[in-house]
């Protein structure tokens, strides 16, 4: 503020040029030059259509607001008003493309979500295939509803210096170092989406959770998860991971706690029910440990998780 502070006195029809000026006063300020992609960037309009862009930044708020997956869901039909109002608006098709890519990666992988989510990047692809934000769209694609992890990583690392802003990039590169084995990676893509948004609770979770599942940095995982659940307290995923942390750790009485609290939460998620009967079979409770793997199995859907709580049940009975 004491190196720069103007006011600007404009018509609204105005809106992309007034941004324009200010960017360029604001790096004349700070005595910063653009680069010619940031020159170009800043001298592009988005949409020609202020309604379809104003939904666009409805969209854009609630996204980055957002602290669950249903709640990122809240920006989809802002983002469909936007393309509705301007078909040409290239960086909300890409946003759409995101939720959809990432609805179908944590929520349900059902074609009719893959449908929308292609729908939205070929849109958005077609209008701008050189916009950062579309080439995004295209690697969170490429990382959620493809699940090309290794291929993903170059186009997430290019973009970390086009669009060193987005959360979403860095995170992101959280679970695919953490999927290949490089802890020391992770960790520091964490600190980097917490620094951009210090309200990143999905980030610390990540790390926490995979650590918990490895049996390795448990007192720094149960930091992490407490970090997250400062953010959201009540998010019965980052419980699951406290209760799992606590399992690892030999803690049983504390994980069966949390577990219960959890599954209260979320009700039917089959991994976290397994999670509460193994903390049940370890506290030496196996009857409540063959009924929550029960729960757990009229939930389960991947034939491996199946096939594991079944022997789970079977190897119990034969104790009771």
């Amino acid at each position: 503020q004491h190196l720069w502070a103007e006011s600007y006195d404009r018509k609204l029809e105005n809106i992309f040029g007034v941004e324009a000026e200010i960017a360029a006063a604001v790096a004349e300020a700070l005595k910063a030059k653009f680069t010619s992609a940031e020159q170009h960037a800043v001298e592009q309009k988005p949409t020609n259509n202020l309604e379809a862009y104003d939904a666009y930044l409805r969209g854009i708020a609630l996204y980055g607001e957002a602290g669950t997956i249903n709640d990122i869901s809240k920006s989809i039909q802002p983002f469909e008003e936007a393309v509705r109002l301007d078909p040409n608006f290239a960086m909300a098709w890409a946003m759409l493309a995101r939720i959809h890519s990432l609805w179908y990666f944590g929520v349900e992988a059902k074609p009719s979500r893959q449908a929308a989510a292609q729908k939205s990047l070929e849109a958005a692809v077609r209008l701008r295939p050189d916009l950062p934000e579309v080439q995004l769209a295209q690697a969170l694609y490429q990382y959620w509803v493809l699940r090309d992890y290794e291929g993903a990583r170059p186009n997430f690392e290019r973009l970390l210096t086009e669009l060193p802003n987005d959360t979403d990039i860095p995170q992101t590169l959280v679970l695919i170092t953490l999927t290949q084995g490089r802890w020391g990676e992770s960790r520091a893509y964490v600190e980097k989406a917490i620094e951009l948004n210090p309200q990143s609770a999905p980030a610390l979770n990540y790390l926490a959770y995979t650590w918990a599942e490895m049996g390795v940095q448990l007192d720094e995982s149960e930091n992490l998860v407490m970090r997250a659940l400062k953010i959201e307290p009540n998010d019965g995923f980052y419980i699951d991971t406290l209760g799992w942390v606590y399992y690892q750790k030999g803690d049983y009485p504390k994980a069966v706690e949390q577990l219960e609290r959890a599954v209260e939460i979320t009700g039917d998620d089959p991994t976290i029910i397994e999670h509460l009967g193994d903390a049940y079979e370890k506290a030496g409770k196996p009857d409540r440990a063959v009924a929550r793997y029960r729960d757990a199995l009229k939930n389960a859907k991947e034939n491996d998780q199946i096939k594991r709580i079944r022997e789970k049940i079977q190897r119990l009975e034969k104790k009771i």
